[in-house]
């Protein structure tokens, strides 16, 4: 199973390829790019940079998505990306002007993209920044 790890800043986007495969966490891929402008493009070259890597061969390959965000409206925790996760981000822009546009627009393409690859239904999940501070139980 390989689950890949998205962090989209307001100029940058930085991932890392996960195996989970036979019980175990491995590390595949990690990479990004600086002074991003256009977040389509930069998701494009991810995937580009995880095949010529050969940590995949096509986004058919990938479980899932997963997006560090920060902000939603009455949203906390991990969640899949849906269409009322990403309104709910985008009603609070104001709140984070340099984040939230660049994430609704790269998680609508990424899952966009894997969806018509995969055929999944939905394939983005979201941990909201302010979950981060929560203690959780295991």
């Amino acid at each position: 199973m390989k689950i890949l790890v998205a962090n989209i800043g307001s100029t940058s986007l930085k991932w890392r390829l996960f195996d989970f495969s036979n019980s175990t966490e491995r590390l595949l891929h990690t990479g990004g790019f600086e002074r991003v402008t256009d977040y389509h493009q930069a998701i494009e070259g991810c995937l580009a940079e995880l095949k010529k890597a050969n940590a995949i061969r096509e986004e058919s390959e990938l479980t899932a998505v997963g997006f560090k965000t920060v902000i939603a409206k009455d949203v906390t925790g991990c969640v899949r990306l849906d269409e009322r996760v990403l309104q709910a981000m985008a009603d609070y822009n104001g709140l984070a002007p340099a984040h939230n546009p660049p994430y609704i627009t790269s998680s609508k393409r990424t899952c966009s993209c894997l969806q018509m690859a995969a055929k999944l239904s939905s394939v983005g999940f979201s941990t909201m920044q302010t979950t981060f501070s929560i203690p959780v139980s295991r």
